[in-house]
């Protein structure tokens, strides 16, 4: 598989994207980090919080 990416396309990317992709602005307080976010809400709750789980218990 290749995985490399041109100037051209990069820039093309860029150009159509500028004003459209999400903001990297932090929802949670700064003295909150990942783990105390998910220990914060019930994750066995919902079909998708439970394959969170899924996925994170078959980390090594």
């Amino acid at each position: 598989m290749n995985l490399l990416i041109s100037d051209e396309a990069f820039e093309n990317y860029i150009k159509r994207s500028e004003n459209n992709y999400p903001q990297n602005s932090r929802i949670r307080p700064d003295n909150m980090d990942f783990f105390d976010a998910l220990l914060s809400v019930d994750m066995a709750a919902t079909s998708e919080g439970r394959e969170i789980l899924d996925v994170i218990s078959k980390l090594d």
